[in-house]
């Protein structure tokens, strides 16, 4: 119970976060350091790790983040995307930055939220489900009469 309850709030607050932040202001970063690395065998289906590291100003303050968006995902580009990205976060290239309102400090690049945050909600919900009804429906103890060779079913 207690895990799935840690799970959906994980993953609630990265889903609200991920859906506000279609509607954040914006402002022009710069990218500083791009990493794109494989995991598992990437010729035989694996996929990348993509790590952007950038830059971005606001009130005259400067903040530095690598939150591509929110997710939880470890790896999940292909190489196709590996190249696209490449060409957009460059070293030295200018991008749009989402920033939070009010904690400028929490950004990303991408808005929305990935199938990862929904998928993190669903598991934590069925986690509970399965806790509660673990621990709501009875157990019934059987007893076993060890001397009467019956095996706890009684005597004909």
């Amino acid at each position: 119970m207690l895990m799935g309850l840690f799970l959906f709030f994980d993953r609630f607050e990265m889903v609200r976060h991920g859906l506000a932040s279609e509607y954040w202001p914006t402002t022009v970063g710069e990218v500083r350091d791009f990493e794109a690395r494989p995991i598992g065998d990437v010729r035989s289906g694996g996929t990348w790790s993509l790590k952007v590291h950038y830059v971005y100003q606001v009130d005259d303050q400067v903040y530095s983040s690598d939150r591509l968006r929110f997710s939880r995902a470890i790896a999940e580009h292909d190489r196709t995307e590996i190249d696209e990205a490449l060409d957009r976060f460059e070293p030295g290239q200018p991008v749009p930055v989402h920033y939070h309102p009010q904690r400028h400090e929490l950004s990303v690049l991408q808005t929305g939220v990935d199938r990862s945050g929904w998928f993190g909600m669903v598991l934590a919900v069925m986690l509970m489900v399965i806790a509660v009804v673990f621990w709501i429906v009875p157990t019934r103890r059987v007893s076993s009469d060890s001397g009467s060779g019956t095996g706890g079913q009684g005597q004909a």
